[in-house]
């Protein structure tokens, strides 16, 4: 027998201190030169080593991958081209992993995760080279079948020992294994998984990420974990993955197990909930107390942290989510209630997730997975209305906190919180009580509907508004006191929007559609004789003609208010005494117009809409002015400034 094979496994019998580093070189090449009968016994004696610790079952795993990449490379040299009667590379391969396989059916489930693990990653590896097939799906077996015997012997942390132990301490065996099977099995198949304690792998999981973070109390360890190289956050996103995983295929038809799904899905939303509400609360009692000079917004180490934690939390809320949409249940209360948790366990992390530009960014730069977790949850709570008012009740309520807090408007916690409630609000209007939006959504709205500075803020608040006058406009047979709300805020916000009209704040196009969600909404309500209606158009016109007189004429803005009059056609369609006045007033302005350049993009935008945009009920009334004021233009002799503009696609 070859003496380095003798070698090896006297070697294979020390302690962990013990074990020379040649060992893992050795047991690879081994691995390779053995007949097959010896790899099976080679790989038994391997498992039943005492020489295996956390510090050395990560360098097991790499030993067993690197042994399969040399294996195939090694079979594929030998391998013949052509015709032959000697077995194919894929059935050398299948048989020498299947060897493999053979020897790591007994002895310690943590030594044999590493002995599959190496196996499976390094055949996943080998994908595009060789037909793999059949050899991974062995390794899937008894990958399963290893993971399934460490669960059943594996105790969760004990959290009352734990608070005493040091936070760096985090090099236990049960650790280092969860790493491993969070790098190995996510390659099984979903539907083998099943056959593993999967609530109990989320328990670890999660156990293993709140241990991480310290429930929370980043602030606190972030310098002390910097430093721990075993401990890299890079093994965190794994784990994560392996969270999300589980919860996945426990999710695809759970059948019997569907209060273990939800028990599930409850503690892992809980645990970041938790973590976020702690997280924040101790970032906003750093931003307002200085006195720790370790800790500032410049501090990289933090900001790292934060970006870890906010990962870590989207990749297994989105699992959730995911579970929640397509979890089969008669009662969608429970499922909104968990994904309302979710979204206030967002609002808790806004604060980071708008230095990545939040919910409004677009394109490469932003968060996808972000954006999906958060729309997919609010449409489980819209599926749900009750919980839509609870859960804007619920966020309202975080505000107030950080308000009194001591933060200001402008404060960046307070700000990144407040956009992520109008982005909420916007969505949920239709559901809102009269006394969330006169209590709570519309006061939070009024704090930034003139801070352009804050311009995502600023953006949304006015989101808000307008979504809430378009809800009135399409349901006008809302509650009597929602209706006079609506009514009540109509010349209020018809100043805002006039304020606004001017430079760098809202453009043309918010602008117009603005007055048009205001003038619909105000319209909408039987009880209105149309006194709120031509409120808005005399308070426009006379903003209007104050700017026409000013010298010299602030042409922008007296352009956006011109073009923010003519989008109210539509809406005042249905009251042909204010219909017929608005067009006089409107007849006015092209006439008086002493700027040709200004008078055509008039024209133009009152023939858009009566193109596209004015009923067709009122279609008639409205055409009969515009060939009435072409026709009293030739006999004024001004034909030649409006004919052109005026019978072009009419």
């Amino acid at each position: 027998m070859d003496s380095d094979y003798v070698n090896l496994l006297l070697h294979l019998q020390k302690s962990p201190k013990e074990l020379h580093p040649a060992v893992f070189s050795s047991l690879v090449q081994q691995l390779n030169n053995l007949p097959v009968p010896f790899s099976t016994t080679l790989t038994a004696s391997v498992i039943a080593s005492p020489a295996w610790d956390e510090s050395n079952l990560t360098s097991l795993l790499f030993a067993f991958r690197q042994a399969t990449h040399f294996k195939a490379e090694q079979i594929l040299k030998s391998s013949t081209t052509g015709i032959s009667l000697a077995p194919s590379a894929f059935w050398k391969f299948r048989g020498w992993i299947g060897s493999i396989c053979s020897g790591a059916r007994t002895g310690s489930s943590k030594a044999r995760i590493a002995v599959l693990g190496g196996l499976i990653i390094g055949s996943e590896e080998l994908k595009e080279r060789l037909n793999v097939g059949g050899a991974h799906a062995k390794v899937e077996n008894e990958l399963v079948v290893a993971v399934a015997d460490y669960l059943s012997s594996t105790e969760l942390t004990d959290h009352w020992s734990s608070d005493f132990r040091d936070i760096r301490d985090h090099r236990h065996t049960s650790d280092i294994v969860l790493v491993l099977v969070s790098e190995s099995l996510p390659l099984v198949q979903d539907r083998k998984l099943r056959l593993i304690d999967l609530p109990r792998l989320v328990s670890l999981c999660l156990d293993r990420i709140s241990r991480y973070f310290d429930a929370g109390h980043v602030l606190s360890v972030q310098r002390s974990l910097k430093d721990d190289p075993r401990d890299s956050s890079s093994r965190l996103p794994r784990i994560a993955r392996l969270t999300s995983k589980a919860i996945s295929a426990l999710s695809d038809n759970p059948g019997s197990k569907i209060n273990e799904l939800t028990d599930c899905l409850e503690a892992s939303i809980d645990l970041f909930g938790s973590m976020a509400v702690t997280l924040e609360g101790d970032w906003i009692a750093s931003e307002t107390n200085r006195s720790d000079p370790g800790i500032t917004t410049s501090n990289e180490d933090v900001w790292t942290m934060f970006k870890t934690f906010l990962f870590t939390a989207i990749m297994v809320l989105q699992s959730a989510v995911d579970s929640l949409l397509y979890r089969n249940t008669s009662n969608l209360a429970s499922n909104a209630k968990l994904a309302g948790r979710i979204i206030k366990c967002l609002s808790h992390l806004s604060f980071i997730s708008i230095k990545f530009g939040g919910l409004s960014a677009q394109g490469e730069g932003s968060f996808h997975e972000y954006k999906r977790t958060f729309y997919e949850a609010l449409d489980i709570v819209l599926a749900s209305p009750p919980q839509g008012d609870e859960l804007m009740q619920a966020l309202s309520g975080h505000l107030i906190l950080l308000q009194k807090s001591g933060l200001q408007p402008g404060d960046s916690c307070r700000l990144a919180a407040s956009t992520f409630y109008f982005h909420c609000a916007e969505q949920l209007v239709e559901q809102l009580s009269f006394q969330t939006l006169s209590q709570h959504a519309l006061p939070v709205c009024r704090e930034y509907l003139g801070s352009v500075q804050h311009r995502e803020a600023f953006e949304s608040a006015h989101s808000v508004l307008l979504a809430l006058f378009s809800s009135q406009g399409r349901s006008p047979d809302r509650s009597d006191e929602r209706a006079e709300l609506v009514r009540s805020m109509v010349p209020f916000y018809v100043t805002s929007l006039i304020d606004c009209s001017a430079d760098d704040m809202l453009n043309i196009d918010q602008l117009r559609l603005a007055f048009a969600s205001l003038v619909s909404g105000s319209t909408s309500s039987n009880s209105d004789n149309g006194s709120l209606t031509w409120y808005s158009i005399e308070s426009l016109l006379a903003k209007i003609n104050h700017l026409r007189a000013l010298q010299p004429r602030p042409e922008a803005q007296c352009n956006r208010l011109e073009l923010a009059l003519v989008s109210l056609l539509p809406s005042v369609s249905s009251n042909d005494d204010i219909l017929l006045k608005l067009l006089e007033n409107i007849e006015k302005l092209i006439v008086e117009e002493d700027q040709p350049t200004q008078r055509q993009l008039l024209l133009e935008a009152v023939r858009d809409e009566i193109l596209h945009r004015v009923s067709d009920v009122q279609r008639e009334t409205v055409l009969r002015w515009w060939y009435s004021m072409a026709k009293l233009q030739d006999t004024t002799g001004d034909s030649n400034k409006l004919k052109p503009s005026i019978h072009a696609g009419l």
